[in-house]
């Protein structure tokens, strides 16, 4: 199948790589059936790119958009701005970023969704690090405003203002050990 990756984010130690294939279908390539991350012997491309891959769904009950990567085949040509605006049209699906405006999901509300990733279109970003050493987006989506969302995108790892862009935000598959909570993050980041 040809498949178009938007992201390539940290991911316990390895890569979050997700995007479409041929039907417009979100997809996150894994390594393994738990949903395992990619690591550079996997995936050692830049993003965005289109690629020829071979992959079976391994849907997971909090991600249902896993894909278990068998092989890539070749690189194939990609416009990508010209696609930017086919691709990024979640703001017409979903009012609220996955049924809620805050940085995360409760476990009652992960079930709420039927979905872990969401392509859309933002403005006001701007990124902060917090006292951790993270980096924190806030924005606005759809007239709400949103802070505190992890920015996990390795391109993007300075304070600042952006300002409109698109966005590729995931889910986790599991919450947070400490305080039973699904964090939405922010694995790709494209400046309009």
């Amino acid at each position: 199948m040809k498949f178009i990756a938007l992201t390539k984010s940290d991911k316990h130690g390895g890569y979050c790589v997700a995007g479409l294939d041929e039907n417009g279908n979100k997809i996150r390539l894994v390594s393994t059936e738990k949903g395992g991350a990619l690591d550079d012997e996997c995936f050692s491309y830049a993003v965005p790119t289109m690629l020829e891959v071979e992959a079976e769904p391994v849907p997971l009950k909090n991600q249902p958009e896993n894909y278990l990567l068998k092989s890539i085949a070749r690189e194939l040509p990609l416009d990508f701005e010209k696609l930017k605006p086919k691709i990024f049209t979640d703001n017409k699906k979903y009012g609220k970023l996955f049924v809620n405006t805050k940085e995360y999901l409760t476990e009652w509300s992960i079930y709420k969704t039927k979905w872990s990733l969401a392509f859309i279109e933002v403005s006001d970003l701007s990124l902060s690090r917090n006292s951790n050493g993270h980096y924190k987006a806030k924005f606005t989506y759809n007239g709400d405003k949103y802070k505190n969302v992890s920015v996990t995108d390795p391109k993007y790892e300075s304070a600042g203002d952006i300002g409109k862009a698109y966005l590729v935000v995931s889910l986790p598959n599991n919450p947070y050990f400490w305080d039973k909570r699904f964090y939405k993050f922010i694995a790709a980041i494209y400046p309009k």
